[in-house]
């Protein structure tokens, strides 16, 4: 139980790298927004939907987030108990 928030911390850290790093690989992959006048309405606005998207990276470095977040403040919870 001691050891919980500190699991907490590295595994969120860890989320936040392995977000950014799949994040970067996205970006590099995607390039530009390429629009032909040739394409149709609906192409055109399912492909800029598609860049709008939020990526499974961005999701992951904002669960890795929330959880340092969250075992920083059990930590600081736990050490306010000791002197109440």
């Amino acid at each position: 139980m001691i050891a919980w928030p500190w699991y907490l911390l590295s595994g969120g850290i860890l989320l936040i790298i392995i977000g950014a790093f799949l994040d970067h690989l996205q970006r590099l992959g995607a390039g530009k927004l390429h629009i032909d006048p040739k394409m149709s309405d609906r192409e055109i606005k399912r492909r800029m939907k598609k860049s709008q998207r939020i990526s499974v990276g961005s999701i992951m470095i904002m669960v890795g987030i929330l959880a340092v977040l969250v075992s920083l403040g059990w930590r600081l919870a736990r050490s306010m108990m000791r002197y109440v």
